[in-house]
């Protein structure tokens, strides 16, 4: 079975995005894992060829040439929209270009891989439970959370990375003793034996800490003029996805933050608003 041109936009799609650059065959591994029914199993060999010689993927006829597909407009949740029937395809693969179900659990593999490499210092019993823990946040944390500025979690995505914290944490805290037998400790008190900002507060600080770094920016640069324009296509039926600047603007509502825009260009100021997270 041949894929479909959203297959195949889905395919040039992961590549190249994330912590870093992805070879043909981890995109389709990755691929093949999100559509585990495709028979038979895809390859992105000959879809990328074709999508660099031709820019495009489309299955046309000899006589007929594709339309240019390279009048992009860059919008607030760092997305592309293409004006073409082909962008507007694939817009509804960009809205959550940068973090989305499959790449958070992408992320989470990772950092098992490396709490797994470190599992012996992690349980060791002759090193202080804060000398594992800047283990953590200097080399496991930052394995997950790398590109957390751009990030726009919904409730379930951070529910999820905050299992994936607690579970490193039991590593490094072990059990608890009661009378003679080991019991599993609570949430509650592995939570208050870290005495630190969860992962998702950490990110959410990132967010607020970079939004000030872009508002200070001059008008006249790129970052900034993706941060302030909005997107020219018309709007869907439907509640729409909420947006990487609306997602810190409800963050700062939250911790009763106003004039954000003015605040943010004092230094100083800004960084106090950012330890309310941290």
């Amino acid at each position: 079975m041949s894929l479909s041109e959203k297959d195949c936009i889905e395919i040039l799609m992961k590549i190249g995005y994330g912590d870093r650059r992805r070879s043909t065959n981890e995109v389709r591994e990755l691929f093949n894992q999100i559509h585990p029914d495709r028979t038979p199993q895809s390859t992105v060999c000959k879809i990328i060829r074709k999508y660099k010689e031709h820019g495009h993927v489309k299955n046309l006829p000899k006589s007929g040439r594709p339309k240019l597909l390279t009048e992009y407009v860059y919008v607030e949740n760092f997305e592309r929209v293409c004006t073409s029937k082909l962008g507007e395809l694939a817009s509804e693969y960009i809205k959550h270009f940068y973090v989305n179900n499959a790449e958070i659990e992408a992320r989470m593999v990772r950092g098992d891989r490396c709490a797994g490499a470190m599992n012996e210092l992690l349980k060791a019993k002759n090193i202080s439970w804060t000398a594992r823990i800047q283990l953590y946040r200097t080399i496991i944390r930052p394995t997950v959370t790398y590109g957390r500025e751009t990030w726009v979690m919904n409730k379930r995505e951070a529910e999820k990375l905050e299992v994936w914290e607690r579970k490193i944490f039991r590593r490094i805290f072990g059990g608890r003793k009661v009378n003679d037998h080991w019991e599993r400790r609570s949430n509650q008190e592995i939570m208050r034996l870290y005495g630190e900002a969860t992962v998702t507060q950490f990110v959410r600080a990132q967010l607020i800490r970079w939004l000030g770094h872009m508002q200070r920016r001059e008008d006249h640069q790129i970052a900034k003029k993706i941060l302030v324009l909005r997107s020219l296509v018309n709007k869907k039926e439907g509640r729409l996805k909420t947006r990487w600047l609306q997602a810190v603007e409800m963050d700062l509502q939250e911790k009763g933050i106003v004039n954000w825009r003015e605040k943010a260009m004092n230094r100083e100021q800004w960084r106090q608003i950012t330890k309310q997270w941290a």
